[in-house]
């Protein structure tokens, strides 16, 4: 009979396997992590703007679009 137990449990699908909220835990997980780096790729864009051009009027807009890239993805994530 332990066998048998054994092999229902082999048939049971992966998704019937999972623990109660799982699933939003790992998208939760998953939308940070994206967000993370899309806030590192927009400053790193600022400081290479800030080293190659120096502080200007064009720094300035680069800085302002970043900061706006920043907020929507704070909104999104």
């Amino acid at each position: 009979m332990a066998d048998d137990q054994l092999n229902l449990v082999d048939t049971i699908p992966p998704a019937a396997r999972r623990q109660p909220s799982q699933h939003a835990r790992v998208t939760q997980r998953r939308h940070a992590h994206r967000a993370i780096g899309n806030v590192v790729a927009a400053l790193s864009l600022l400081a290479l703007a800030i080293a190659v051009l120096g502080f200007g009027w064009t720094t300035c807009a680069i800085e302002v679009t970043a900061v706006v890239c920043i907020v929507l993805i704070d909104r999104k994530a």
